[in-house]
């Protein structure tokens, strides 16, 4: 009889055993899809982190990272939506429409943002000074990163916007770098992000008439990261490690600028006096706090790009950090 408990007893134990090793093998062997943008500014600190191997370093053992380059935001949204990628990046209007729209989506981080600078071929346009209302202001789409970013620079200069309630024409980036460059009529002004910009810094008939760095990063328009709540809740470990390399990004940006330059100049081919603004404007960009996202969903509800007011940055659901 002892014999057969003894027996019943090492065949539990070894069963258990192997229930064990099976489920940490089921475990370890998972994949985590990142979603980003190759050639968008304002997710630099992906190309650090895939670069740089930063997100390996913090992932459990056997996690596999998969970046997916997706150029459309509304393709990034829908291939989180649907389950094709398990993190992926929005503007912050985008993640908090989607939000309020009740897709079940949390936010993880800011991780940056892109400038906007303003630039004429009409030599008496100078600032907003001397803009007026029937000059025409193009921008790629309403409410967004340009948009919001042009508005922001009249309120702070003029006091106000209004002005130019009408004076907005809606066209791709590219199109409208084309247009100012060639002289085309019906184009008077053009907000341009990098690395777009390079070409009218180069083109001897355009000049700049504004540099909006200062009103991105004093509201916070950018890009933040976000995914589901339901792999939020399974796979914390996998965000963790994703917000310990985006430490790991601000002590490179910080600490080794000619690492994060080489690679700026590579990917974007500007030079090395444009690679260093852009590297430290973008390390300003990732300072972020909830009243600044509170100051732009406030300012985006008032000029009636969101349906209805925002949550706080308080309310907005948010992955925590485990631990924090």
């Amino acid at each position: 009889m002892k014999k057969i408990v003894a027996l019943l007893t090492m065949m539990i134990l070894v069963l258990t055993l192997l229930i064990g090793c099976g489920s940490n093998q089921k475990q370890e062997e998972r994949t985590f899809r990142i979603a980003t943008q190759y050639t968008g500014f304002g997710y630099y600190a992906n190309a650090l982190m895939k670069e740089f191997g930063l997100l390996e370093k913090h992932l459990p053992d056997g996690v596999t990272v998969e970046w997916h380059d997706i150029v459309s935001a509304n393709e990034m949204r829908d291939a989180l939506i649907s389950g094709q990628v398990d993190l992926t990046g929005f503007s912050t209007p985008s993640i908090t429409t989607a939000i309020q729209n009740g897709m079940p989506i949390v936010f993880v981080s800011h991780i940056g943002a892109n400038t906007v600078r303003l630039y004429s071929n009409k030599k008496d346009i100078t600032s907003y000074d001397t803009l007026k209302p029937d000059h025409r202001i193009s921008v790629p789409t309403l409410g967004t990163t340009v948009h919001s970013a042009f508005l922001i620079g009249a309120i702070n200069d003029l006091g106000s916007a209004d002005k130019f309630e009408n004076s907005i024409t809606i066209l791709p980036n590219a199109d409208a770098v084309t247009a100012l460059i060639s002289g085309m009529d019906g184009i008077d002004v053009i907000g341009s992000p990098f690395p777009t910009l390079l070409a009218l810094e180069e083109a001897e008939n355009v000049h700049m008439i504004r540099d909006l760095s200062n009103e991105i990063v004093e509201y916070g328009i950018g890009t933040v990261m976000g995914t589901t709540k339901e792999f939020a809740e399974q796979n914390p470990d996998l965000l963790d490690a994703y917000l310990s390399a985006l430490d790991d990004v601000c002590i490179m940006l910080a600490e080794d600028q000619e690492s994060c330059l080489d690679l700026l100049m590579d990917t974007y081919g500007c030079d090395t006096e444009v690679g260093r603004e852009m590297l430290d404007f973008f390390l300003a960009s990732m300072e972020y706090d909830g009243e600044k996202y509170d100051k732009l969903m406030g300012f985006l509800y008032e000029r009636g790009f969101l349906e209805k007011p925002a949550p706080t940055f308080v309310e907005l659901p948010k992955y925590v950090r485990s631990g924090s």
